[in-house]
């Protein structure tokens, strides 16, 4: 029978014999003292590369707890590894050994009272960021997050690190080359495998992608849990195996078989855990490239061209619902037996329906060949009913999947890369997420080079819950009863969705209409700019007019719309087209309070520059930089033909957060990409 008083005594008595070693002590107030620096220099220094360090309230516990773990990583190895040495060269546990208890009520003390120690610098340590974070963020700390990180990155990690400690120091009875050992298994895991393998060999999570967003938490919320299991299971059954294993009498036989059945259990499940990860990501690799294999298959195949594609779609918690109408016509001088749509594999087709009659069809991956005679410039109507959640992995063919895997990385803050989101709190998709039937290939593994924009007209009705405010391209007609309604009148190349609780601030300015859209609390820029509000419209209006100006042309759309999406959402760069994802027709899909966008601290901007300017005699009214540094900041971003907004750039000066040659956001794709298009097949260089 297991005495928790036992346990309790024992870990008490370990917590205070630790606690009183000078190695701790000191290395415990280095790692406080970096910490504090770390807090103040991301926080009160408010430079452009500062900005992602505190624009997110999860990033402030993230960075902490994610710094702490690694250094803290080292210091357990050093006191557990000295695990029964001291008790025997000291007498420290006399006072222990003389109480009946089992070896698992002696281990388990040991262990427990090592990971409360430290548990307890945890605290320390988060309660120097979250005061940190009150004096200086311009929002409430996040609560939630700053209990939440110690739980998935500290406990797994501890747990771990003492089970391997106590287990090397049993077996090899020798401290010092045991601390060399796993001193060497952290640089390795951490520094060389840990960006690798899906960080599957880094127990501290150094590399793993941990963002929390504001708008739907964690994304990548399967693998974190994955990951954490398994570190967390491997090290309560290498505690089980020490037990098992200490120079100790048992209490009994049968307990030291069931200790070792436990240990077994538990290794076996942790390795099973981590396991999952690297099947999971070998059966998206798998799929990807069947997708390609396919795609060689139909993309150089006479197809039909959409001219009206009218979609009702429900949205219920994490899949869609939708009903499609396509008005299709055969513009190829022969007549077809067959053509085909592409559309997410993710997504199940139950009906294809032309004039009541049901037609047959073959689903391959993306591909739906639809059995049906159409006569060459014959137009008809087809319905299709589909529903389902979106396979990110078919998105970006063209792009290497180690690439898509690897997390976008500022210092040590990590953001994986989606493509797509579906869900009860959030959605977004765009066209690379292919959720709705397109004719043809978005991607031709022979000819990646040619981009194919496919004009059609749209319309769009989205049912969702009341509280929800729905986005996507042309005019909106009415929203009544949660329907929203969207149609455009011109075709378009393509139609995004973006589904959330919104707030929104607009203006009409010349019979356009200009609306940013934003998670509740995310409008921090009010604060920078509330003393120019009046003066806004007329900059941004002066803007507009020099950039029609200089494109030779006026700007084609009714609306432009800024809409905020979670910091996790990712565009890639192709070299065939001028234009990612997170542009879209009379749309820009803007990261999360401008996490990585650059400038997006506008008050610490303004305040620098007004300081510069103090100090060097300058006489300039606050006003006045307030005006020059709106106007520069929108002119960066979404007007000028250098931003330093290229996130996928490996040279730029701070691991890909500052850089000057892409238009990630310029506005020029509507000027001409969504407006026009020349295409070649036997001649691409001229496609645009």
């Amino acid at each position: 029978m297991i005495s928790f008083q036992n346990i309790k005594t024992i870990a008490n008595y370990e917590r205070k014999i630790l606690f009183r070693s000078w190695f701790f002590k000191i290395f415990s107030i280095i790692a406080l003292i970096i910490l504090t620096i770390f807090h103040i220099v991301t926080n009160f220094d408010t430079g452009a590369d500062e900005w992602i360090f505190r624009a997110l309230p999860s990033n402030i516990p993230y960075t902490n707890i994610k710094l702490l773990n690694v250094i803290q990583s080292i210091i357990a190895i050093f006191l557990a590894s000295g695990f029964l040495k001291k008790d025997k060269k000291l007498d420290t546990t006399v006072v222990i050994y003389v109480r009946p208890m089992s070896n698992l009520e002696y281990v388990l003390g040991k262990t427990i009272g090592g990971i409360l120690l430290f548990l307890g610098l945890n605290f320390i340590s988060i309660a120097i960021g979250f005061g940190i974070n009150v004096a200086t963020a311009n929002y409430f700390p996040d609560i939630f997050t700053y209990l939440l990180y110690p739980i998935i990155i500290s406990i797994p990690s501890l747990i771990f690190v003492f089970g391997l400690a106590f287990t090397c120091m049993t077996f090899i009875k020798n401290q010092p080359l045991t601390f060399i050992l796993l001193l060497g298994y952290v640089g390795v895991s951490i520094f060389y495998l840990g960006s690798h393998f899906d960080s599957l060999y880094d127990y501290t999570s150094f590399n793993l992608p941990l963002v929390y967003s504001d708008m739907i938490g964690f994304s990548n919320l399967t693998e974190i849990i994955l990951h954490r299991c398994g570190y967390l299971f491997i090290g309560i059954g290498l505690i089980f195996l020490t037990i098992v294993k200490i120079e100790r009498l048992s209490n009994s036989k049968k307990a030291n078989i069931l200790n070792g059945i436990s240990s077994f259990i538990f290794i076996l499940l942790g390795i099973g855990f981590l396991f999952n990860i690297f099947y999971i990501d070998q059966k998206k690799k798998e799929n990807r490239k069947e997708l390609v294999e396919i795609n060689k298959e139909y993309y150089s195949k006479a197809n039909i061209h959409i001219l009206e594609n009218s979609i009702s779609l429900a949205h219920k918690k994490n899949i869609i619902d939708c009903s499609v109408k396509l008005k299709i016509k055969n513009t190829n001088n022969q007549n077809l037996k067959s053509y085909y749509l592409s559309l997410n594999p993710g997504l199940e087709v139950y009906s294809i329906i032309n004039d009541s009659k049901k037609l047959s069809y073959t689903r391959k991956g993306n591909i739906i060949v639809v059995n049906d005679n159409i006569a060459s410039n014959e137009t008809k109507t087809i319905n299709i009913k589909y529903k389902g959640g979106i396979s990110t992995y078919a998105s970006y063919l063209d792009i290497p999947y180690d690439k898509i895997k690897k997390a976008n990385t500022y210092f040590n803050i990590s953001i994986p890369n989606e493509s797509a989101f579906v869900s009860n709190r959030y959605t977004v998709l765009t066209q690379e997420s292919n959720w709705y039937p397109t004719a043809g290939l978005n991607y031709n593994p022979g000819k990646s080079a040619i981009g194919r924009y496919r004009f059609s007209k749209y319309d769009l009705k989205v049912k969702t819950n009341a509280d929800m405010s729905v986005f996507s391209q042309g005019k909106k007609l009415k929203n009544k009863d949660g329907i929203w309604h969207f149609k455009t009148y011109i075709p378009y190349t393509q139609l995004s969705l973006i589904i959330g609780k919104y707030k929104t601030d607009s203006v009409t300015i010349d019979s356009i209409k200009y609306s940013l859209n934003y998670m509740e609390g995310h409008n921090y820029y009010k604060k920078a700019f509330e003393s120019i509000k009046d003066t806004i419209p007329s900059l941004i209006k002066n803007m507009m007019i020099d950039y029609e100006i200089k494109q030779k042309r006026k700007y084609p759309y009714y609306n432009l719309s800024l809409v905020e999406v979670p910091a996790q959402f990712h565009s890639f760069k192709r070299l065939w087209t001028n234009h990612n994802e997170v542009v879209q027709p009379s749309m820009i899909l803007v990261p999360e309070v401008g996490l990585t966008m650059p400038d997006s601290d506008f008050e610490g901007r303004i305040d620098n520059i007004y300081k510069w300017r103090s100090r060097n005699n300058k006489n300039l009214k606050k006003k006045d930089i307030v005006v020059n540094t709106f106007s520069r900041v929108i002119y960066d971003i979404f007007f000028s033909d250098q931003t330093a907004a290229n996130l996928n750039n490996n040279n730029s000066p701070i691991m890909g957060m500052t850089s000057f040659n892409e238009q990630i956001y310029s506005i020029y794709p509507n000027f001409y990409t969504f407006t026009n298009h020349i295409h070649s097949e036997n001649y691409p260089f001229i496609d645009g």
